[in-house]
């Protein structure tokens, strides 16, 4: 009979085989929570923004965090 540790392994390596990686779930959470900020400051800004304006934001996000690391896809 197999534990749940060995399923866990399993479906990790399956998942980091299709995908390049593999984010357990609690790290999930987390990268959710903080996702869950940024949207909450996007759209609860003293100035309201479209959302033409909040893709602008997290393209200066994505862009800068590119030039920082060096890495076409972010």
């Amino acid at each position: 009979m197999s534990s749940t540790a060995d399923y866990i392994k399993r479906e990790a390596d399956e998942i980091a085989n299709r995908t390049g990686r593999y984010i357990p779930t609690c790290r999930m959470a987390n990268l959710m929570k903080s996702a869950q900020k940024i949207t909450d400051q996007l759209v609860k800004a003293d100035l309201a923004m479209t959302y033409e304006e909040c893709v602008i934001v997290l393209n200066i996000v994505q862009n800068t965090i590119r030039a920082i690391t060096g890495k076409e896809e972010a």
